[in-house]
């Protein structure tokens, strides 16, 4: 990241209504944001754009998200990843554990919380 500038957030989500509301707010924090709608996308961007940070759902069609940050991590070791769930932990998150993950966030809390994510999950790098 580059010295005092906010960064490159990617959004990997499948629910386009979570991922327009929080990738306005980021964008209005100053964050530049790329959003794609499900894991195999999201690796094409990833590769793209190489985000300074990876917000990706548990839950998806096609690849889901243990599945992507388990990609994710054989491109970068270190980028951090933040798991976004509707529901509470559950197996599959514990599963994503072991893959370096820097934090998660639960649709149903206020995206001040993602913000407190995003900044200690940053300041790491």
């Amino acid at each position: 990241m580059k010295q005092g500038k906010p960064g490159h957030i990617l959004i990997i989500d499948d629910e386009a209504d979570f991922t327009f509301a929080i990738q306005a707010w980021m964008e209005a924090k100053g964050f530049t944001v790329s959003v794609a709608e499900n894991g195999v996308k999201g690796l094409e961007v990833f590769k793209k754009v190489r985000p300074d940070l990876v917000f990706v759902d548990v839950l998806m069609p096609e690849m889901d998200g243990v599945e992507t940050l388990k990609e994710i991590r054989k491109i970068d070791e270190k980028v951090p990843c933040i798991l976004i769930t509707a529901f509470g932990l559950n197996k599959r998150i514990e599963e994503a554990e072991q893959y370096n993950v820097s934090g998660f966030f639960r649709k149903s809390q206020d995206f001040e919380h993602a913000a407190t994510l995003i900044y200690d999950a940053i300041k790491e790098i």
